[in-house]
Formats: C-alpha cells, sequence, structure tokens
C-alpha cells in the first residue's frame, strides 16, 4: 500500500510539473560504499565495507526552488567482497545494484552561482550476488561459481548538495546520497539483511 501511495503521488507532482518551464536532466557518475549486515555481505571480509561506483541520470521538473522527477542509479562497478580464512582467499562476493524511482529536490537561493539543495527520493531496488570461488575452494571442496537474484526491494533515500550554475539552464551538481534499504535473496529460506551505501555524486545538468 505505501509503495501504491509512493508512486501514485510521484506520478501527480511530476505530471502536474511537467508543463513547466524548469525542466533539466542530470547525467551522474560517484564514488560509494556499503553498510550492509552480515546477512548481505561477509564478517570474513578483509575489509569491513565494499567500495563502488555508481553512474546515473535524472529527469526533473520543477517550479522555482522545487523540483520533482525520476532517477535510474546503476552500480556500475558493483561491491565486492573478498572472503578469507587466515589469510587465505577463499572467493570474492559481489552484489550488483540499480535503483529505479522517484526524486524530490528542494534549492536554496536563486538561480546564480552556488545553490546548496536537499533530496529524498524513495523506489526499488533490484540486483544478483555473485559467488566467485578459487580454485583451490573448487578442487578440494566442489563449490561452483553460482549467480543469485535478489528480489526487488522497495527502499529510499536521502542526501543534500549544490549546483554550481554555468548558466541559467545548465550547472554542475556535486551531492551526496544515503540509500536505506532491506535486500533478500530470490532463494527459498533467505533472510532479509541490511543493504544501505552511500555515495557521492558527480553530474551535469542539461535544460530542456
Amino acid at each position: 500500500m505505501k509503495i501504491k501511495i509512493f508512486i501514485s503521488t510521484m506520478l501527480f507532482l511530476t505530471i502536474s510539473l511537467f508543463g513547466q518551464d524548469h525542466g533539466s536532466i542530470i547525467i551522474f557518475g560517484g564514488y560509494g560504499q556499503s553498510f550492509f549486515s552480515s546477512e548481505i555481505g561477509d564478517e570474513n571480509s578483509k575489509t569491513d565495507e565494499a567500495k563502488y561506483i555508481p553512474v546515473g541520470v535524472q529527469v526533473l521538473f520543477g517550479i522555482d526552488n522545487f523540483s520533482v522527477g525520476g532517477e535510474v542509479n546503476y552500480a556500475a562497478v558493483p561491491f565486492t567482497f573478498t572472503v578469507n580464512s587466515d589469510g587465505v582467499d577463499l572467493a570474492d562476493f559481489t552484489i550488483t545494484q540499480l535503483y529505479y524511482g522517484g526524486v524530490i529536490k528542494f534549492r536554496f537561493g536563486t538561480h546564480a552561482g552556488i545553490n546548496p539543495y536537499i533530496r529524498a527520493g524513495a523506489g526499488m531496488y533490484t540486483g544478483k550476488f555473485k559467488a566467485d570461488w578459487s580454485d583451490d575452494v573448487t578442487r578440494l571442496l566442489g563449490y561452483e561459481d553460482s549467480e543469485t537474484n535478489y528480489k526487488s526491494a522497495f527502499g529510499y533515500n536521502l542526501g543534500a548538495g549544490f549546483e554550481l550554475a554555468v548558466s541559467p539552464t545548465s550547472g554542475i551538481i556535486v551531492e551526496f546520497v544515503y540509500h536505506k534499504v532491506n535486500r533478500t535473496l530470490d532463494v527459498e529460506g533467505a533472510e532479509a539483511g541490511k543493504a544501505d551505501n552511500a555515495a557521492i555524486h558527480a553530474g551535469f545538468k542539461f535544460g530542456i
């Protein structure tokens, strides 16, 4: 029910603002890291968290300092955990992430200079879990490399950033975003685990 209400609200706001003059497309890349629970990552990994590189696009429509629209965000370089025991690498666990949903931004300031803003979004998170076992593990234990889908999960994100105006309709954006979501492997008996992650984005805004 909450998902349907959110989608309906975002569609209403986007359609209402579609006819306004302030439409824009933002193309961005970034750098981030995971804040997973042990059910998602692995407590024996070399590092507590894994890094990733997101890329994506936002399409926004708005009036004055308020804008609403959609976002697609993909981990071009996914989260990778190297699992080891007593200093011996056993496997690489890779987790991919694709997010698509709505986003709302409120900008402080005018259209000239540097304008800070806050943002919030919500939508669906999908992806896969890949296990790449070492040759020794495969030879001794018979484990084979595998790939398993995650169930689509509803989550939300919050953040803040600033926009450096290049012209009245274009600019450079830098923002920090924290994603809050629980994900479950699409297998019988799998438990949900925290799959939070955060990233810094940098991109360019084009007026449309």
